[in-house]
């Protein structure tokens, strides 16, 4: 019988595919929920996304995000009342254009920056709203839920999928799988 250790058992899994840096020339999907997936962002009526206060903070942190890193090119996004969408592509070391992900799995790449990758990028997002939350609208608790979710965008059809995506999002709230009170 072998003894895991309570620290081995707590890890949770990684849901980042094995390998890849993440800080590469590339374009990306990411969704990240509220806490809870409560609708704290705003609401949304007959297909328009009306923001909250804390959805407006959002939207303003998403542009500063923009104009700190100039090596972040925003494809296309959307606040929706539970989670946000955002479809970008880094665009590091002089390169133009949308990025193509190489998927191969190379142990010996040297990993860009940690600040400038995917999760460096979100992780000072969601640490920016949190913060201007907390001052400005004296929220306590939690912003986001824990982690978020990505999706490297491999060729041309897959960015247009989720271009379309993000762009459908609020006029197809009602069957989207985040809203708790959905049509089936």
């Amino acid at each position: 019988m072998t003894l895991v250790s309570r620290k081995e058992t707590l890890r949770r899994r990684s849901i980042r595919l094995a390998g890849f840096d993440y800080a590469q020339n590339s374009s990306y999907f990411a969704t990240i929920c509220a806490a809870g997936k409560k609708a704290t962002f705003g609401r949304v009526r007959n297909g328009v996304v009306h923001l909250s206060a804390l959805g407006r903070i959002l939207e303003q942190e998403w542009h500063a995000t923009a104009q700190r890193r100039p090596y972040l090119k925003f494809e296309n996004w959307v606040v929706m009342p539970n989670h946000f969408h955002a479809l970008f592509t880094l665009l590091r070391d002089g390169a133009t254009g949308r990025g193509a992900a190489c998927c191969a799995q190379n142990s010996n790449a040297l990993p860009g920056p940690a600040s400038q990758s995917v999760g460096g990028i979100v992780r000072a997002f969601k640490a920016a709203v949190t913060r201007r939350a907390r001052i400005e609208l004296a929220l306590g608790g939690a912003v986001w839920q824990r982690n978020y979710f990505e999706h490297i965008i491999r060729n041309d059809r897959e960015f247009s999928r989720a271009f379309v995506y993000i762009h459908r999002n609020p006029e197809e709230w009602e069957i989207d799988c985040y809203n708790p009170a959905r049509r089936r």
